[in-house]
C-alpha cells in the first residue's frame, strides 16, 4: 500500500516514513497540505496520515478536500490538540492524539491492508 505522510514538522515525517518503510509500504511525505494536493494529483495513494495544524490549509481541511476527492481513500488524522475530534467530522477514518505509539498505528494499517488487497 501507498501512505502519503503530511506534516510540517519533518522529525515526524521522517519517523512515520522510516516506520512505514520497514513495514512493508510505501511511503510518500509533504510538509504542507498544498504540496500533498499536488503529489495526490500526481500520483496514486491508498492511505493519507495527517498532521492537524499546518501552515497554509489545516489537515482537517485537507481531509475534507482528499474525502471529496479521492472518496476510496483511507485517512488517518494526527494531532496534539484536544480538539482531535475534528478529524472525525472532517471524514477521517481515524485518528490518533500526539503522543501516539507507533504500534497502535501499524496495528491500524494491519487490520486496513486486506480490504486493499482484495482490490
Amino acid at each position: 500500500m501507498k501512505i502519503l505522510i503530511v506534516d510540517d514538522d519533518p522529525g515526524t515525517t521522517d519517523l512515520l516514513e522510516i516506520s512505514t518503510s520497514l513495514w512493508g509500504y510505501y511511503p510518500g511525505k509533504a510538509g504542507r497540505a498544498d504540496d500533498a494536493l499536488e503529489l495526490l494529483n500526481r500520483n496514486s495513494y491508498d492511505i493519507l496520515i495527517t498532521d492537524a495544524e499546518m501552515p497554509g490549509m489545516s489537515g482537517f481541511d485537507l481531509c475534507r478536500t482528499v474525502r471529496s476527492r479521492f472518496p476510496h481513500m483511507f485517512i488517518i488524522g494526527i494531532t496534539g490538540s484536544l480538539d482531535f475530534r475534528k478529524f472525525e467530522e472532517a471524514g477521517a477514518d481515524t485518528f490518533f492524539r500526539k503522543p501516539f505509539k507507533l504500534d497502535d498505528l501499524h496495528a491500524v494499517l494491519r487490520n486496513i491492508q486486506p480490504a486493499f488487497e482484495s482490490g
